[in-house]
């Protein structure tokens, strides 16, 4: 929980609260949260959308927030996935989830829910 000491102190919470927090907004989410710097953004989040295991990707300013699933790419693979739809990637991190990440992805959810009915 290290990497979420800034967070912590950003907006008052204590350490035994934070742990907790992020661990319901992941499980919102439905998987892991990664930041990608890549361009284009746009072929980026097309190719991700039908890549297995990929849950979400959104555009957040000029990087994308990827959630990835069970069973499909990681944070890993997915630089290799992105070059073979012609994509540059550069850095990829980990991120802790907002409530804008979590917000996102319920509104994603139901729009999703009404195109099945």
């Amino acid at each position: 929980m290290k990497r979420l000491g800034h967070l912590n102190s950003a907006v008052g919470m204590n350490s035994a609260i934070m742990p907790q927090l992020v661990t319901t907004l992941s499980r919102e989410l439905g998987g892991e949260l990664v930041e990608v710097a890549c361009a284009p953004l746009g072929a980026a989040r097309t190719a991700l959308l039908t890549a297995p295991g990929v849950v979400e990707a959104a555009i957040f300013g000029d990087k994308l927030h990827v959630v990835l699933g069970q069973g499909g790419l990681t944070s890993e693979t997915l630089p290799d996935f992105l070059q073979t739809h012609g994509v540059q990637t550069g850095q990829i991190r980990d991120v802790v989830p907002s409530l804008e990440d979590v917000f996102f992805r319920i509104v994603s959810r139901a729009q999703d829910a009404r195109s099945a009915a």
